[in-house]
């Protein structure tokens, strides 16, 4: 299923359980924050979690990987393409 969301950019104020999108292996991911890292000179390393994953991801992200905060999520707004999708593939 996808679900679209709303980054804030500007917002970098990042607190654990909050949804983050960052830089990781050339790809923009979504997960969700469990840990918090405090480092000197006031930044932090992040360990990150998929809703739908078992366990933590094998990475830490740094603040500078950070491109945003998730602000809005409209569940199932993707659906309707889905089926829209599956109907015209089918013929229509």
């Amino acid at each position: 299923q996808r679900r679209y969301c709303y980054c804030d950019q500007r917002n970098k104020n990042i607190h654990n359980k909050d949804i983050v999108a960052f830089k990781e292996q050339g790809k923009v991911i979504v997960h969700r924050v469990v840990k918090i890292k405090d480092l000197d000179d006031n930044k932090h390393n992040y360990k990150t979690k998929g809703d739908n994953n078992k366990s933590v991801d094998g990475w830490t992200i740094k603040d500078d990987a950070i491109v945003g905060k998730v602000v809005l999520r409209i569940r199932w707004w993707g659906w309707p393409t889905v089926v829209l999708s599956a109907w015209l593939s089918n013929g229509g």
